[in-house]
């Protein structure tokens, strides 16, 4: 997803989300920004520096490392509502001190993380909007590093980048990692850890703290196609000392939730740790000694987890050992409840920082809002909610091998996919619909797949393979097929749907999960459609389409006069019972009839 420099719709919420109460609506200021070019800011003092928008006029632009802006041997430098961005790579701060960068927009630089500090001391990044970088921040070899109410979108990695922020030999009283908001949406992504601690400490009176911070995957795919190594938070990689990560709020982060892999005085404690089941998940705490470096004292407690590996089976905790003196105590684990009664909200509004710097009341930006798409994300959002509580219950919850399972999930699954249609419906620009139409198209992937059934040993049958209440059978129990010969018919159907869609005519047929008349508007090769009905467009797979729904497509798609098109929908009435529907495209079907009739036994 891209940002322009105008405003953003989903900007506008920013007025009733920052902070830890919210800002009242007005109580911001947007400066015009002044065009720069990139540029090297070395030996300033006690300077500040407001409203530059610095891209890059051609590949290549910047200092000599590519760099848009880069800040040396400065001290007290203020960086406030500037834009960094397009370009190769954004900001570098070098052998400088007591530098902050305030709620500056700093995107779309894959060429290195967002801001990246280098033997530096007492610098904070606060309120800032970062997207598509290698990393939001990365802070090497320096003192007292505060990344504070940041927005950290779609990290590019690739590993070892691809965190909301990352220490690599930080140390010092102070250093902290507070109240940021991260999130990787699937296929725009390559996130590692989201946070990661590597070779840091803090001291004894003040540790290292991560805290209160909001770390999530893609809202419907969670960590789906993601790294099969990075977590939410890691701590203590490579060794390391004096470290808190508490209060923290994360949802399918990663393959892991928090991992203590080395170091001593750790503290994992009052985190909110949920993970449903996806092909890398594993476990949603750890401690497991990795560094060979001696490791102990390390304390979890008060953490409530639930977290699915890719089978379904909980995996909330794992001790690989290798620490001396481990403490685990208070923890709820597999708490599927909790987050069922209560499922966390994010601490803003995306894509907007939490808690941005505030000037004398007044929060200064360098990107627009307007009150009328405020409304209407605010309204979606609250919709939202709604919607992915239901469709979590879905996703947590029944096995393949539960009688009852799918016929359960198709009712909750009917009342998600009404809530979607009310976003599509009603608001239909917000970034909610964009979350809509990808769980629409997640949980069609979710649905059981309907395959024909064989017959029981308790059928009504006839002796000849048929039913005596055909009218009411499920499909195949009137008629049993060879499964070669579905796969035959199946084809010729996504054929004549081919052939219309290259004659610029949508087929039009009731989709039975959504309940409504939807037209196809393209058919790939690999079976990806897209549907589109005057309440919603989205992707959907030819495998999900259900035999009826395949019956109430093949009779769209009947021409008067076109024996091939009756024979068609006659096969798939035959599959379903419907003889006495059948029986009257058989005769329209000419001496294609008999092929019909020799499929079934």
């Amino acid at each position: 997803m891209r940002f322009p420099a105008r405003a953003s719709a989903t900007a506008a919420a920013l007025v009733l989300c920052c902070g830890a109460g919210g800002l009242a609506a007005g109580s911001y200021e947007t400066i015009p920004l002044q065009p720069q070019k990139p540029q090297r800011i070395a030996g300033r003092k006690d300077q500040a520096i407001q409203g530059w928008r610095v891209t890059a006029a051609a590949q290549g632009d910047g200092d000599k490392d590519e760099h848009l802006l880069r800040i040396d041997r400065c001290e007290n430098l203020v960086l406030l509502a500037c834009e960094i961005g397009p370009g190769r790579k954004a900001l570098r701060v070098a052998n400088s001190r007591n530098v902050k960068i305030l709620n500056c927009w700093i995107h779309d630089a894959p060429g290195a993380p967002g801001v990246v500090f280098e033997n530096c001391e007492d610098v904070l990044v606060q309120g800032c909007r970062i997207e598509r970088v290698e990393t939001g921040v990365y802070a090497l070899t320096s003192k007292t590093v505060k990344v504070v109410g940041n927005y950290v979108e779609d990290v590019l990695g690739p590993m070892p980048r691809g965190q909301l922020s990352q220490f690599d030999k930080v140390s010092g009283p102070g250093t902290c990692v507070i109240g940021n908001y991260g999130i990787n949406f699937a296929g725009q992504s390559r996130p590692e850890d989201m946070i990661s601690i590597y070779m840091s400490q803090g001291t004894p009176e003040s540790p290292i703290l991560i805290e209160e911070n909001y770390l999530v995957g893609d809202p419907v795919r969670g960590s789906t196609g993601k790294s099969q190594s990075g977590s939410g938070i890691m701590l203590g990689d490579a060794g390391g000392a004096h470290l808190r990560a508490r209060k923290n709020t994360l949802v399918n982060s990663g393959q892991v939730g928090i991992g203590v892999c080395g170091g001593s005085d750790i503290v994992v404690e009052e985190n909110a740790i949920y993970g449903w089941p996806c092909d890398v998940a594993n476990v949603g705490i750890y401690t497991w000694n990795q560094s060979q470096k001696p490791g102990a004292d390390i304390r979890i407690r008060k953490n409530v987890v639930v977290w699915f590996k890719g089978n379904g089976t909980r995996s909330s905790f794992w001790d690989g050992k290798g620490f001396d003196d481990v403490t685990i105590e208070d923890n709820q684990w597999d708490a599927l409840e909790h987050f069922e009664r209560s499922f966390p909200q994010p601490p803003s509004f995306e894509p907007l920082p939490p808690r941005p710097h505030d000037i004398q009341g007044k929060v200064v930006l360098p990107w627009k809002v307007t009150e009328r798409e405020l409304a209407d994300e605010m309204a979606a959002r609250d919709k939202w909610e709604l919607t992915m509580k239901a469709a979590r219950k879905v996703l947590g919850r029944g096995t393949a091998n539960d009688a009852d399972f799918a016929k359960k999930r198709q009712s909750e699954l009917q009342t998600v996919l009404q809530g979607i249609v009310l976003i599509l419906q009603q608001h239909p620009e917000t970034r909610s619909a964009r979350y809509a139409r990808a769980l629409a198209e997640e949980l069609a992937l979710a649905l059981p797949k309907i395959e024909p059934r064989k017959p029981s040993g308790n059928d009504a049958s006839n002796g000849k393979g048929r039913s005596n209440a055909a009218s009411s059978a499920s499909p195949a129990s009137a008629r049993r097929i060879r499964p070669e010969a579905l796969a035959r018919w199946d084809a010729r159907l996504q054929e004549r749907v081919r052939e219309e869609l290259a004659a610029q005519r949508a087929p039009k047929f009731t989709l039975a999960s959504l309940k409504e008349t939807v037209e196809i508007r393209t058919l790939d090769g690999k079976g990806q459609m897209r549907i589109v009905s005057p309440s919603l467009d989205l992707p959907f797979a030819w495998s999900r389409l259900t035999p009826a729904d395949r019956k109430d497509l093949a009779l769209a798609l009947v021409r008067k006069d076109e024996p091939a098109d009756h024979a068609l929908a006659a096969f798939f009435l035959l599959l379903l019972g419907d003889e006495e529907r059948a029986a009257k495209h058989l005769v329209a079907a000419g001496s294609a009839a008999d092929e019909v009739r020799n499929e079934f036994e």
